[in-house]
């Protein structure tokens, strides 16, 4: 790739680079070559182009769309792929930003896990989202509506009901 720039053909680096970015999606040392090539005018145009060939579920994208303030792109990525891993990653702006969708994803998650679980260490998991819900706007009132599902729909889980007496 570094060869056609160092030989001045522009083309078939920038060709490169493309290709490069298309396989190695969240790169950022990609990312920052990439952009190193454009005027601020003419980057968001740029910006944009890549951002549409990327696949909107593309979980790896999302270091890219966090550099550039794109978090509503991050955000589509979270409830996609319903992803707390990111939401862990950007929370401090996700939860500004979107604190509604972002409770909607731990509920989703917290409803699954209850759901699939079937030993103590799930039901901690469980309760540890529960406490993470309750750190938004109007998490308490939901975790405490989820706690009551569960103890409705699980009331055999013995371990579920002792993880989840603190709520």
């Amino acid at each position: 790739m570094h060869i056609y720039k160092d030989h001045g053909n522009q083309e078939k680096y920038f060709e490169n680079l493309k290709l490069a970015m298309r396989a190695a999606v969240g790169n950022m040392e990609l990312w920052e070559e990439y952009k190193s090539n454009f005027s601020k005018e003419d980057w968001p145009a740029a910006r944009e182009e890549i951002f549409g060939v990327i696949k909107k579920t593309d979980y790896r994208a999302s270091s890219w769309y966090a550099e550039e303030d794109r978090y509503d792109l991050v955000m589509d990525i979270v409830e996609s792929c319903e992803d707390t891993d990111l939401i862990k990653a950007y929370e401090k702006k996700l939860k500004k930003l979107y604190p509604e969708r972002c409770l909607f994803v731990l509920s989703a998650k917290a409803d699954r896990v209850a759901h699939d679980g079937n030993k103590r260490s799930d039901y901690r998991k469980l309760a540890g989202l529960l406490r993470w819900i309750q750190r938004y706007p109007g998490g308490d009132e939901v975790a405490e509506e989820r706690v009551e599902k569960y103890r409705q729909a699980y009331p055999r889980r013995k371990a579920m009901l002792e993880e989840l007496m603190e709520f």
